[in-house]
């Protein structure tokens, strides 16, 4: 079974030099390993082309966003498994992409695998475990929700729901809509500890404004395009409320106004292509501790 790693990189040039040795020191050896740079500035391409000439590298004039990043080489593959991993990720195991496999063929309804995401110093990132209340499991669970650093998806399963949702971009939220999409075709989300990368996000290198700005923004669409009401009204009130304090911490309170703006602007638009998930889809949600309310 074919592979493909997927790998949405910018400026990181050491962060992704360590990504891709992890990925080409996997023992499965059937995988074609793709990566979608958005517009580097630094030496990202000469690496890639005097190291892994082996790569698929896709050049984006622009920086399109990691979710438009994803789709532009989930689209580019051959691979039936596409595993995306962060460019500031690495797998700890030689034998994680086998794993993914053996996952993969056990069904056909297995949607997607949420890989577990562990710090520098080998501690789990409850930030980032795809659950609502983000309780730590020990054994495989099924789940509504899976994390966007690090995660295996069917190609076909992708296609068929309709890719990550464009009007997220740059980032915040993507891979919630995805999950309500997949769960309403009738796919699962399976969460494992069996499969962990390393992750080394530097909160130095993150723009404080951009996820205030994005995340604010796009909450609402998140819920208005696949929620139930009363999930519309909820999180939009809770998520609002929560980035208005951020913003008065952060004294961002301009940022946060102009990305009120941009969402109410742009919710006749989302109401447009508005279609709920199922009520069995609601159940899941409720039952995997999904982000139905915060």
């Amino acid at each position: 079974m074919l592979v493909s790693v997927i790998i949405v990189t910018r400026n990181r040039l050491q962060s992704l030099s360590r990504c891709l040795q992890s990925v080409t020191m996997q023992s499965y050896k059937d995988l074609e390993l793709i990566v979608v740079d958005n517009a580097s500035s630094d030496d990202t391409i000469q690496l890639i082309e005097s190291t892994y000439p082996s790569v698929i590298l896709l050049q984006q004039a622009i920086n399109t966003g990691v979710p438009e990043g994803r789709n532009i080489g989930i689209r580019r593959a051959k691979g039936e498994i596409c595993v995306c991993l962060d460019d500031d990720a690495e797998f700890i195991d030689n034998g994680s992409i086998q794993k993914c496999v053996d996952y993969f063929g056990k069904g056909t309804k297995l949607g997607c695998l949420s890989i577990r995401v562990l710090d520098e110093h080998n501690r789990i990132v409850t930030k980032l475990i795809p659950r609502r209340d983000r309780k730590i499991f020990n054994e495989d669970m099924q789940g509504a929700l899976f994390s966007g650093t690090a995660f295996a998806v069917r190609r076909s399963a992708f296609m068929e729901v309709g890719e990550f949702w464009q009007d997220l971009n740059l980032y915040f939220g993507e891979d919630a809509d995805l999950s309500y999409r997949l769960l309403d075709k009738g796919y699962s989300i399976l969460q494992t500890p069996y499969i962990t990368v390393r992750h080394y996000m530097s909160p130095a290198e993150r723009q404080k404004s951009r996820r205030l700005y994005y995340g604010t923004r796009n909450a609402p669409w998140l819920a208005l395009r696949s929620l139930p009401w009363y999930s519309v009204i909820g999180l939009t009130i809770l998520s609002w409320g929560y980035f208005f304090l951020i913003a008065v911490c952060e004294r961002q309170l301009i940022t946060y106004f102009r990305a009120i703006i941009a969402s109410v602007k742009h919710m006749p638009a989302v109401y447009r292509i508005r279609k709920p998930v199922s009520k069995h889809t609601q159940q899941l949600l409720w039952q995997y501790s999904g982000l139905i309310l915060i």
